[in-house]
């Protein structure tokens, strides 16, 4: 007999959760495992897996969804950043505001679990913006696996940590980085597991990229892709690039993803402070993005936390030679100078000098690029992937400990 397995996309905008989380349904063992999805806003996502047969649902709701009512979306966004720092004061008190908030979402939520039959659920964020979720697992009597995809904890406070720890049975980590990131938010030690991301074959007919920068190319090109947010350190490649056009004049810096205005035009002014404003292009959010990375001449991730992400996945797959910040435990992850190049954040001019050796030698792109290659399907493959979480799904339904509560807002409502 099958497990109805249950998965929550959270997200507003779709990206690398909504990807992986494409990825984990296609390669999972339909002969043992039936998904389903419940999304809370019409990513792209709800179509592609459901052109896979599974059966998708779509719960609306102002605080968490994506609304395009722009008084809800203010509404939201006020109610958020209120309840974030509020708690840091007050983390009972706002966690409870929450809690009112998303109250009728957890019961519709509870209600579709029990009624679609399902045996487990699994969260796809994080347990900060998927804790409404978790209790909506916990008041539908059903076991909840929680994963660990983003290092955007703020505003997770210890009572929601003791929340999170009363009903997930075990957290997914894709790094020991990020597992120990939510730990030292207050998350159990002994049910997080580090499950590194992984990678399908994928194909895209690189882009033009002369189409996207406005004029064609006359010197290399080198991407920062994903979504602006402060702990992207995109303004350490601005400051290199001074050094960079001594050598290549022609280089170009294409930034891929949306962020909130006032990031972006701060990253434009630094740009204009530098003198290299007419080597920057801000493409925004781009529906072709894995196209324009299979153009590049080299991905740059530039993080201030562990850059190991779908992004360096899809460059190794794509082709793409990846320079990346040595953070975190990034050197457990790739071998510097054989599947991509690290940089020391700390030393000036380090980031010049390790991208300006890929734009310059051929060798070592050739390597960076064939070793890449050879990691997706030796280590990050979809299929191994899968083994080990569909491991994790037999060991909490063989070992279920069994949640405390019932009906429409059980346990949740009892934390």
């Amino acid at each position: 007999m099958r497990s109805r397995i249950l998965y929550i996309e959270n997200g507003q905008f779709g990206g690398g959760s909504a990807e992986s989380l494409a990825q984990l349904v296609g390669g999972l063992d339909r002969e043992s495992f039936e998904p389903q999805a419940l999304f809370t806003s019409p990513i792209p996502a709800v179509a592609r897996i459901a052109e896979m047969g599974v059966q998708t649902f779509l719960l609306r709701h102002w605080y968490v969804g994506r609304t395009e009512n722009q008084a809800a979306a203010l509404a939201a966004r006020a109610a958020s950043i209120a309840v974030n720092y509020g708690g840091r004061i007050a983390p009972g008190p706002c966690t409870a505001v929450e809690r009112h908030f998303t109250r009728s979402l957890r019961i519709r939520a509870a209600e579709l679990i029990r009624s679609c039959g399902a045996a487990l659920v699994h969260t796809n964020n994080n347990p900060h913006r998927d804790l409404w979720a978790i209790e909506a697992a916990a008041g539908a009597g059903v076991p909840c696996i929680a994963h660990l995809r983003s290092f955007h904890g703020f505003g997770f406070t210890s009572t929601r940590a003791r929340i999170a720890n009363r009903h997930v049975t075990t957290f997914i980590a894709y790094s020991r980085s990020i597992a120990e990131y939510w730990i030292g938010l207050g998350l159990a030690a002994e049910r997080v597991q580090v499950i590194p991301n992984a990678i399908g074959e994928i194909r895209y007919a690189p882009s033009d990229l002369g189409a996207v920068l406005g004029t064609a190319p006359k010197g290399p090109v080198v991407g920062l892709i994903g979504r602006l947010i402060p702990v992207r350190r995109y303004d350490w490649l601005l400051d290199a690039l001074p050094r960079l056009r001594q050598e290549f004049p022609g280089i170009r810096v294409l930034v891929v993803g949306g962020g909130e205005q006032p990031g972006i035009r701060a990253l434009e002014r630094r740009a204009e402070s530098l003198g290299v404003h007419d080597s920057v292009v801000f493409a925004g959010h781009r529906n072709d993005a894995l196209g324009i990375l299979a153009a590049l001449d080299a991905i740059v991730l530039p993080y201030a936390i562990e850059p190991f992400g779908r992004v360096l996945l899809e460059a190794w797959q794509l082709g793409v030679p990846a320079v990346l910040s040595r953070v975190g435990h990034i050197a457990e992850v790739v071998s510097d100078g054989d599947d991509a190049v690290l940089f020391d954040p700390a030393v000036p001019g380090d980031l010049a000098r390790r991208l300006g050796e890929v734009l310059r030698e051929k060798g070592l792109r050739a390597r960076l690029v064939a070793n890449g290659r050879r990691n997706c399907a030796e280590r990050f493959s979809i299929g191994g992937h899968c083994r080990r979480v569909e491991s994790v799904y037999r060991q909490t339904l063989d070992c279920h400990p069994g949640l405390a509560g019932a009906g429409p807002e059980g346990a949740g409502d009892a934390a």
